[in-house]
């Protein structure tokens, strides 16, 4: 209150409890709790805070490096009599409002990082998290002038630093490791020399796509082949079924987890062939028969077989105790969980990609019918070529002449 944080007020339609919150340096600070009722009534502010990429960009290529703490950030920044109206707490001695924005405003976030952006605003070097700033120099000529530049903006804005918790001019700093952090960084080796590690696509590589069905969900992954016999993960899919998609027969879910399979991994075993495995062997004669589609199977199936003529693929039977990838993924659904997407959309979005990727294809052939009719509208044998083959007549050419071989092929 001797500071003019807070002002002692008679009645107010807003009052939130207070919660004692011991500091470091041994001191407590007393804190709103505004979650009571206040933070649901107001609008957030949605300033975006930096991400890590965006505070570690500007420091880069500096050798001498500042770390400038302010004092009490959010309670050196003023509000509004509106504000002070909403910002009361109700202690044991009486009311008292904030004249300072307080912490626990799930506002005041975004409000004080908009005011930190437009204080560095201009600023090289210098990079703003909150109540945290870093300033960097390649030089110390050059650090210690963006040093004196904040500190002006600062002095401009009116904010306070908190001294003994700043460090100024740093060469290195020495990173803090643990026992427990030298354990996380062992086990992340080992997973990164597993086979639990995701590979790049490679179009070279022999392309397998396993798909399962268990009674709630479908799973799949796609997966490289390398040289070594060895098999590596690309992309890994799990998806719930429907209501309706629930009631299919066991061989009819199996097949719609082929279906899903091709369809998410569309773009890269379209116009490549591929190994399709399976652990329902009587898919093996629906969708790899060389006989066509057979004529007895059901409706359902018969369209999904048609639908995987347009890959390229050998399908193989895979025993279920060999098949714990794609059998796994299946099994993560929830019984609890439904498929938002029908059958007949993922069928048709199959038959529109097909669609896109034969026009595009034909678009950007090396020679199209227009070029063709262009370049024989130009040439001059052509042209006369195509003025005898409108009127019918075909003068006599000179022997082994272009325009002879032409009269001659006619013939």
């Amino acid at each position: 209150m001797n500071t003019g944080v807070i002002t002692p007020i008679e009645h107010a339609e807003w009052a939130a409890p207070v919660v004692a919150v011991s500091k470091k340096n041994g001191t407590t600070r007393l804190c709103a709790d505004f979650s009571t009722g206040l933070n649901d009534s107001i609008e957030n502010n949605n300033h975006p805070l930096p991400t890590a990429d965006e505070i570690f960009t500007k420091p880069n290529g500096g050798l001498y490096f500042s770390q400038i703490d302010l004092a009490d950030a959010y309670l050196q920044c003023e509000v509004d009599e509106q504000a002070k109206q909403l910002l009361v707490i109700n202690t044991h001695r009486r009311l008292f409002c904030y004249n300072r924005l307080p912490s626990g405003i799930k506002s005041a976030l975004g409000i004080f990082q908009s005011f930190m952006d437009r204080l560095i605003n201009g600023l090289d070097g210098t990079s703003a998290y909150l109540d945290d700033l870093i300033v960097t120099g390649s030089s110390i000529e050059e650090h210690n002038r963006r040093v004196h530049a904040v500190m002006q903006k600062l002095q401009e804005f009116g904010f306070r630093i908190r001294m003994e918790k700043c460090s100024f001019l740093q060469h290195e700093i020495k990173y803090t490791w643990t026992h427990e952090c030298q354990k996380s960084f062992d086990r992340i080796k080992k997973i990164l020399q597993s086979d639990l590690l995701l590979t790049h696509f490679d179009p070279n590589l022999p392309i397998i796509v396993a798909a399962d069905a268990s009674q709630y969900g479908v799973g799949a992954v796609i997966s490289h082949r390398f040289p070594d016999g060895s098999e590596k993960a690309i992309y890994h899919i799990s998806k719930a079924l429907s209501t309706t998609q629930q009631n299919y027969s066991q061989i009819e879910k199996e097949a719609f987890g082929l279906i899903t399979a091709v369809t998410k991994f569309h773009q890269f075993i379209h116009g490549r062939h591929f190994t399709l495995r399976t652990n329902h062997k009587p898919l093996l004669a629906i969708f790899g028969g060389k006989k066509g589609v057979p004529g007895h199977s059901a409706n359902r199936l018969q369209r999904w077989a048609i639908i995987m003529l347009n890959y390229s693929f050998d399908i193989e039977y895979i025993n279920t105790k060999d098949f714990g990838q794609a059998d796994a993924l299946s099994r993560l659904i929830s019984e609890r969980a439904a498929a938002q997407e029908p059958e007949d959309h993922i069928i048709a979005q199959v038959e529109v990609d097909m669609t896109d990727s034969v026009t595009y294809s034909l678009e950007h052939l090396p020679v199209t019918a227009a070029t063709v009719r262009k370049h024989t509208k130009q040439d001059t044998v052509l042209r006369e070529i195509m003025q005898c083959l409108k009127t019918g007549v075909w003068p006599r050419f000179e022997k082994n002449t272009e325009k002879w071989i032409m009269a001659h092929r006619k013939g």
